[in-house]
């Protein structure tokens, strides 16, 4: 015998989107109607009222909780007393809770005994789950969360662990006694490779959505102010690129004037250093010696990361652009290591020049290999810092003058300067043009000067 309840019930659907859940949770008030928790269907067709659909602006505590079995997943009625006795203060914060059990559509039957069981689903209905875990874990993002197993069975479980590092990386982790182990595994502020860890080791017993899921968390901890980096201990004792490994990192948590950006002009349109020539060159500039030195010695540099775009940033063409915006804010505020090449290409080539210039207007000046290299726009770029810096170019015309640079001319003011910059990036060259709008738009923004 199926148990009462209609799963389209605890749906809403337009003609033109895909069928959206209706999350619903529990207000505080159902403690004292219900003495357990019910499944959600039982719970529509005997309490209707004590389940409230969720709105946007109301606070709603998520209870994360292991399941003891798959038809009752708090037996002895624990949780629900645990629940019980903080209801006082847990009212005040939040406007009610979201247990999944009485808040979402089971699929259980009654046995000949009258005991609940798991039915076994049918495409349709096995769908519309996944389709409903989906968009659970999209609601859980808005929610605080807390973990309640006075079970003590939870501390293996991906979801429940995937429940608490989603809510820590959001600031919406109710910390209680059963948390506080994973936040001293994990500290505060945990990277991705540590959270990966951890998960990878759960227990799941669906593990294509434990990847999915991983896969969900893993663009919540790289988003904003994440980035990879190679460390300069790794990068010194690889032969060639595909030895390298660069690793995610937080950039609020790193020192940036640690990190040396490398800028630098492609070799081919499949790789930028196919011989691995720039390799050896960034290598001997962190340590000149590093060919003959131990391994295992301590590097005498004072970088410890270096980023180099090829091995750093994700070359698909819808990844690129969002990974571009927090890369270039460290060109901004990093060292900066540009290595030009004797035909003058590097400063013909318009993402070289943006890289270059947002590094001299924010950092100062960057370091120019070979040592020799002389070039008309390094000049300009140190009489434009003075302009940027100053606000005006009077007395910078004789020695503007006198290196030979007239070609390009120098900006009158700090007004006129971005212009120019945007000026002397149309006027470079770009193997794909698609690339230009975002060039001139982290312009904009990198440049502290006055727009027109």
């Amino acid at each position: 015998e199926q148990l009462p309840g209609q799963l389209p019930g605890q749906w809403s659907t337009t003609s033109r989107q895909e069928p959206k859940v209706v999350f619903k949770y529990l207000e505080w008030e159902a403690l004292d109607v219900l003495k357990e928790f019910l499944p959600c269907q039982v719970l529509e067709q005997k309490f209707p009222n004590v389940l409230v659909p969720a709105k946007r602006k109301k606070k709603v505590l998520y209870i994360s909780h292991r399941v003891l079995n798959e038809w009752d997943p708090d037996p002895d009625n624990k949780s629900w007393h645990y629940l019980k006795e903080r209801r006082s203060s847990l009212s005040k914060l939040f406007d009610g809770f979201f247990y999944d059990f009485s808040c979402m559509y089971q699929y259980l039957i009654k046995d000949h005994e009258g005991q609940r069981k798991h039915a076994v689903l049918t495409t349709e209905q096995r769908d519309a789950r996944n389709e409903q875990l989906d968009q659970l874990s999209t609601f859980i993002k808005k929610c605080y969360v807390m973990v309640v197993d006075p079970y003590d069975v939870w501390k293996d479980r991906f979801w429940i662990l995937w429940e608490c590092l989603n809510a820590a990386k959001n600031r919406k982790l109710v910390v209680n006694d059963y948390v506080i182990p994973l936040l001293e595994k994990t500290g505060p502020n945990p990277n991705f490779v540590t959270v990966q860890k951890i998960l990878l080791n759960a227990g799941a017993k669906d593990g294509t959505n434990k990847y999915k899921l991983l896969s969900q968390l893993e663009t919540l901890y790289l988003e904003g102010a994440q980035c990879y980096l190679i460390p300069v201990d790794h990068f010194l004792s690889c032969e060639n690129w595909d030895s390298v490994h660069p690793v995610p990192l937080s950039l609020h948590h790193i020192d940036q004037s640690k990190v040396l950006m490398i800028s630098h002009r492609w070799e081919t349109k499949k790789h930028p250093d196919p011989e691995n020539t720039k390799l050896r060159i960034i290598q001997s500039f962190l340590d000149p010696d590093h060919q003959a030195r131990d391994l295992n010695a301590k590097t005498p540099t004072t970088f410890q990361y270096i980023f180099f775009d090829w091995e750093c940033v994700d070359q698909t063409p819808h990844k690129i652009e969002s990974a571009l915006v927090r890369v270039n804010e460290l060109y901004a505020n990093s060292p900066c290591l540009c290595l030009c090449d004797s035909k003058g290409d590097y400063f013909r080539r318009s993402w070289c020049l943006f890289e270059i210039c947002i590094n001299t207007f924010n950092k100062g000046t960057p370091i120019v290999l070979p040592k020799n290299t002389h070039h008309p726009i390094l000049h300009w770029l140190k009489c434009a810092r003075l302009v940027q810096q100053f606000g005006y170019v009077h007395v910078l015309e004789d020695m503007y003058q006198a290196n030979g640079t007239t070609q390009l001319d120098l900006p009158e003011d700090q007004l006129h300067l971005k212009s120019q910059l945007r000026n002397l990036i149309l006027s470079s060259t770009l193997t794909n043009q698609g690339d230009l709008r975002i060039i001139l738009n982290l312009l904009d923004k990198l440049v502290p000067v006055p727009d027109e």
